[in-house]
C-alpha cells in the first residue's frame, strides 16, 4: 500500500545519501593517497577537523607549483630573448613544502656556484590561495571581501603562514562558503596562480639581468644598488606577466606583492630597523603609486590607499 511505497522511498533516499557520502570519502582517500609526505599528513589532519574542502583547495604538490615556474621560464618575453632564455635554461626549481615562509627567491645553487636556483616556499602558495578566494569573492559581489582579509593578515601572517593559519583565515573571513561554488573556486585558483607567477617573474628578473653573477653579486651589500635591482626586477615581472596566461591578473599579482612586502617592511620599521637597511625599495611608496595609477582596478578589488 501507500505506507510500503513511502518506506521504499525513504530507504532508497537513505541508500543514495549513504552512497554519495561513501563516494566522497573514497574520492578524498584517493587524493590523500596520491599526495607525498608531508602534504598527506596535512590533508589527513584537516580531514579529521572537518576541513576537507579547504584542504583540497590549499594543498599543492611540487608538480603543480613547478608548472607555474615553467609558465615564467617559457613566457614569450623570456623565450623570445636569446640571452634571457640561455640564463633561465639550467635554473633549478625547488619547492619547499615544509617551509611556511611567505617568500620566493632566486639565488646561487649551493652545490654549483655557476648555476642559479629558484626557491618557492609553501607559505607563498598559501597566501596566494587565500588572496585568490578574497579577490574572487570581491569580483562576484562581496564588496568587503578584500578588506576582511587585509584586516586579518597581520605582519606575522604575511611573513609565515602555516596551513592551519591559512585555513583559519579562510573560515574567519567566511570564504569557505565559496569553495562550494565551482566557478568562484576556479577563478580563485587562477588568481592565486597569477599572484605566484608574478612573484616568480620578479625573481626571474634578478637572474636574467645578471644580478646574481660575479661582481654584480658582490655589490648587493650596497643598499642603494639592491633597491635599484628590485625596481629593475619589477619591470621584468611586468613584461613577463603581460604576455603570460595570467595576464589579466597583472595588476592583482603586483599590488598584492607590494602590499605584503609593505606589511613586512612596516613591521621591521616598528622593530627600529633603519629604513636604509631595507632592501625592497620603499614598499609603501610602491604600493601607493601602483594603486593610484590603477584606481579603477584597485576599487574593483577593494584595495585601500594608505597614507605615505
Amino acid at each position: 500500500g501507500a505506507a510500503t511505497v513511502i518506506v521504499l522511498i525513504v530507504v532508497l533516499l537513505w541508500l543514495a545519501v549513504r552512497s554519495a557520502k561513501e563516494g566522497a570519502r573514497l574520492a578524498d582517500d584517493a587524493v590523500q593517497d596520491s599526495l607525498p609526505q608531508p602534504q598527506r599528513a596535512q590533508f589527513k589532519d584537516m580531514r579529521k577537523a572537518g576541513d576537507v574542502d579547504i584542504a583540497l583547495y590549499l594543498v599543492d604538490t611540487e608538480t603543480e607549483v613547478r608548472q607555474l615556474f615553467e609558465y615564467v621560464r617559457q613566457s614569450s618575453f623570456i623565450s623570445g630573448n636569446e640571452q634571457y632564455a640561455k640564463k633561465m635554461k639550467d635554473v633549478r626549481f625547488v619547492y619547499s613544502v615544509t617551509n611556511d615562509t611567505v617568500n620566493a627567491y632566486a639565488g646561487t645553487d649551493p652545490s654549483d656556484n655557476s648555476r642559479r636556483v629558484m626557491n618557492c616556499f609553501a607559505g607563498e602558495m598559501r597566501i596566494a590561495k587565500v588572496l585568490g578566494l578574497a579577490a574572487a569573492a570581491q569580483l562576484c559581489g562581496e564588496k568587503n571581501a578584500m578588506s576582511k582579509l587585509m584586516e586579518k593578515l597581520t605582519p606575522r601572517l604575511c611573513t609565515r603562514l602555516s596551513i592551519e593559519d591559512a585555513a583559519k583565515l579562510i573560515r574567519e573571513c567566511g570564504f569557505d562558503a565559496y569553495l562550494e561554488k565551482e566557478d568562484i573556486k576556479a577563478k580563485a585558483k587562477s588568481i592565486a596562480a597569477g599572484e605566484v607567477v608574478g612573484t616568480l617573474a620578479h625573481e626571474t628578473g634578478h637572474i636574467v639581468l645578471g644580478h646574481l653573477e660575479g661582481k654584480e653579486l658582490k655589490v648587493w651589500m650596497n643598499m642603494e644598488v639592491r633597491r635599484n635591482y628590485e625596481s629593475q626586477a619589477d619591470l621584468v615581472a611586468s613584461s613577463i606577466m603581460s604576455t603570460s596566461p595570467f595576464g589579466e591578473y597583472v595588476f592583482l599579482g603586483q599590488v598584492f606583492y607590494y602590499w605584503v612586502n609593505m606589511q613586512k617592511t612596516d613591521a621591521l620599521i616598528k622593530q627600529n630597523v633603519p629604513k636604509n637597511e631595507l632592501d625592497h625599495p620603499l614598499n609603501r611608496e610602491r604600493y601607493v603609486s601602483f594603486v593610484l595609477a590603477n584606481k579603477e582596478k584597485a576599487a574593483a578589488y577593494g584595495f585601500p590607499i594608505p597614507e605615505l
